[in-house]
């Protein structure tokens, strides 16, 4: 329901919400005032010439007490005018006024950037403040269909905490012994979000004590856990459940599951199978010759091995992505030498906010001003994310170097915050500078490696490891590097969906038989595929973006699609849905002909977004916004439809 601004308990005193007011985003507070009240003044001149542009939103402790040095004249007059009335409502002085998506418009999130903004945006926003989250209300004698989940990390759980919104019932299965997927699993030193975590939260679940703004791994793992306890999930959720095969069964139109239990394998039987199988969980290995005759441990920082002692040893690290990054300077610190081998370089971005603190009063604000928590997280999914749109679009009236405009200035950024890192030495600033475009791989976030890099204590590689010994490897120039311990930090099979769990549909085969590989799979939205009835899966093929701040949104957009759809399925008494060929066909044609004009596409440059062949299998061309757009509600006029008997 919508939020009352009355809140005469607020823990704070005088000073303290004084404080408080100071920290916050000005042009939130007055969209809260007008959205409370409904009075314009608060979103019209002079404040909407006065009012400085959010973004405290990414400020730390030290930058907010810089920005309380009292303004002057007019500026100062109106920030006095609107603490006072947003203190009156938040007390109760001021009389009880409610929050709701009523005073949302154009006009207000133009108000917010400073700059007009396309409308669907404004409906976002409403739909974050409306009450959606009524259960299903359906006659007595409707049969609802059952629902099976497979994997209980952060996919999975958003599907699962909007079926337990729409009050529809399901199973939910999860292979290890507790929820958290990727984040159960890796907890290599330094593992962390690399998005803001206000933005890598749970939408209905927003959290405002994230004690960093973006949080290590531990932090993250217990968010979910509890918010998997305050949702109620645990009573729908079966541990130690790996699904091994899926097979769709015509005659009783429904799906049946092989799982392997403790106990041993297990048959399930659903109606309906949500996979929410991730593809960030398989680790991919280097092909090393005589890797087995290397004496010491060598694990992937995905099956992260405590046991070992890193300290005063000398550890080969291979792979610079973004796991690299993360645990580099931890072994750094440790090693008597570290080794890092890199085949190519990547990307990297400044952000001053990585092991930043939240600041208290930022955390107060969240937790204690009604909307403010949303207000923030809007705000935060437009900065990180589609404002950035732009730098991946490939400009064809563009005469310079790289693919556009604006991709050749945030070039010039990257390069002069590598080398602001690097202390002068020219040495590294030649192999760490891609030759390709940014964005062409994904973008890595610097938390101290670049610096890490100029230790006495550290080198870099780039030379191809040509093979090991008992005691290194030796490079492809001849040289070998002694080591006491290998890890590799080499990612994932991001592009084996569905993998490696055996799913045949209608016809009896496979994905990968239909496509011709497993890494060639297509569907409609990431989500439905011609020859599988009832079967969904979120953050499939082609689901992802490349340019910031869009997985737990994706995560989001395709749990409420096909939350949409079940609903749908249920109200109009239909048994199947599946979607039509011509649809995934026409969807996949005009996705393929965006992905083209996307810095992606750059020929010659292997991703994590292409397959084998090169086919960008990975990303979507779509802003988020977009997306949401896209996935708002479902047709079912795009599957052929089977009704209940």
């Amino acid at each position: 329901m919508p939020e009352t601004l009355d809140r005469t308990s607020l823990s704070a005193s005088p000073e303290q919400l004084d404080l408080a007011l100071q920290a916050a985003d000005d042009r939130i507070l007055a969209a809260i005032a007008y959205q409370a009240t409904g009075d314009k003044h608060w979103i019209s001149d002079p404040f909407k010439s006065l009012l400085p542009p959010v973004k405290k939103v990414t400020q730390s402790a030290e930058q907010l007490a810089e920005s309380e040095i009292p303004k002057a004249g007019a500026e100062r007059q109106a920030q006095e005018a609107l603490h006072t009335a947003v203190k009156k409502l938040l007390t109760g002085t001021g009389g009880s006024a409610r929050l709701s998506g009523e005073h949302i418009s154009d006009e207000l999130v133009e108000f917010i950037f400073g700059h007009q903004m396309p409308s669907s945006y404004s409906s976002l926003l409403r739909e974050s403040f409306a009450a959606t989250n009524s259960p299903l209300t359906h006659a007595t004698d409707v049969r609802i269909p059952s629902i099976i989940i497979i994997g209980a990390g952060f996919c999975g759980l958003t599907m699962a905490i909007r079926l337990k919104e729409l009050g529809v019932p399901f199973q939910l299965l999860e292979k290890h012994d507790e929820v958290g997927g990727v984040w159960h699993e890796n907890y290599y030193p330094g593992c962390a979000v690399d998005t803001p975590t206000c933005i890598y939260s749970f939408a209905s679940a927003l959290n405002p004590d994230w004690s960093e703004y973006h949080a290590k791994r531990d932090e993250i793992l217990e968010y979910i856990r509890k918010t998997t306890d305050r949702q109620g999930i645990g009573d729908n959720l079966h541990l130690n459940c790996e699904v091994q095969k899926m097979q769709w069964s015509a005659p009783e139109q429904q799906w049946i599951l092989s799982v392997r239990t403790p106990s041993g394998m297990r048959e399930f039987r659903s109606d309906i199978v949500i996979a929410a199988l991730g593809t960030l969980n398989q680790p991919k290995y280097p092909q090393i010759d005589s890797i087995e005759d290397f004496q010491g441990p060598t694990f992937h920082t995905g099956r992260w091995r405590a046991d070992v002692q890193l300290s005063g040893r000398r550890i080969g690290l291979i792979g610079n992505g973004s796991s690299g990054f993360q645990v580099g300077p931890t072994l750094a610190a440790r090693a008597s030498h570290l080794t890092s081998f890199q085949r190519s370089p990547a990307w990297t971005a400044a952000n001053p906010l990585v092991d930043t603190k939240v600041p208290e009063q930022l955390r107060w604000l969240l937790r204690e001003v009604p909307g403010y928590a949303l207000w923030h997280r809007f705000v935060m999914y437009w900065l990180t994310g589609d404002k950035g749109f732009e730098n991946l679009n490939r400009d064809p009236e563009w005469r310079g170097s790289g693919i556009s405009e604006a991709n050749e200035r945030v070039r010039a950024q990257l390069i002069k915050y590598i080398r602001s890192q690097l202390g002068g030495r020219e040495d590294l600033i030649e192999k760490l500078v891609p030759a390709y475009p940014p964005y062409t791989k994904r973008m890595v976030t610097d938390n101290g490696w670049l610096k890490s890099l100029t230790r006495p204590n550290v080198s870099l590689v780039t030379d191809t490891i040509a093979r090991a010994t008992r005691d290194g490897l030796v490079t492809s120039d001849g040289k070998h590097h002694d080591l006491d311990v290998i890890i590799y930090a080499t990612g994932f099979y991001g592009t084996r969906f569905l993998w490696p769990a055996e799913v045949r549909g209608r016809s009896g085969r496979t994905p990968a038989e239909i496509a011709g590989k497993n890494d060639n799979i297509r569907a409609y939205l990431g989500m439905a595929m011609p020859d599988f009835p009832n079967f969904f899966s979120i953050f499939g093929p082609n689901s992802s973006i490349g340019h910031g701040g869009g997985a737990t949104h994706i995560a989001q957009c395709q749990a409420n699609y096909i939350g949409d759809c079940i609903v749908q399925m249920i109200g109009k008494g239909v048994k199947t849905v599946e979607c039509r060929e011509e649809i995934n066909t026409d969807y996949n044609r005009r996705l393929d002909e965006g992905l083209q004009f996307k810095v992606w596409s750059e020929p010659g440059i292997a991703s994590r977004y292409r397959n084998e062949e090169g086919r960008i299998v990975a990303n979507h061309p779509w802003t988020l916004q977009r997306f949401w757009e896209m996935t708002r509600t479902a047709n079912l006029d795009d599957y052929e439809v089977t009704a209940i008997a």
